[in-house]
């Protein structure tokens, strides 16, 4: 889209037109179209906008597709860590839980016995 605007309004800015293309008094389109006049200077300033924009959008697609990958592989790894973390809490530390509550009352069972 930014590179269509630029060549659009480089095309605007230093082609030459008829006054008549604008304001719609033309008889016939082909004609006035044929009578554009692109000159070296508005062709190399367009193709000189347009790399920089080309070079512009790699950039951006690059960083882009950088910065989703990591966004995506530290997801990823989060979404692991919580669900391990879910599941040694709903079934590990209980197990724990039970064995050193069963050590805690046979221990209260044996120093009440002495």
């Amino acid at each position: 889209m930014y590179l269509t605007f630029i060549v659009m309004h480089d095309t605007i800015a230093f082609c030459h037109f008829n006054n008549n293309t604008f304001f719609g008094l033309m008889e016939n389109l082909w004609e006035e179209t044929a009578n554009i006049f692109v000159t070296f200077n508005s062709f190399t300033y367009t193709a000189i906008s347009s790399f920089f924009a080309v070079i512009f959008r790699l950039f951006f697609e690059l960083t882009h597709t950088l910065f989703v990958c990591t966004a995506q592989f530290v997801a990823f790894f989060a979404i692991v860590f919580w669900f391990f973390s879910f599941l040694y809490t709903f079934f590990v530390s209980v197990r724990l839980e039970n064995y050193f509550f069963q050590k805690r009352t046979l221990l209260k069972g044996k120093l009440s016995t002495i």
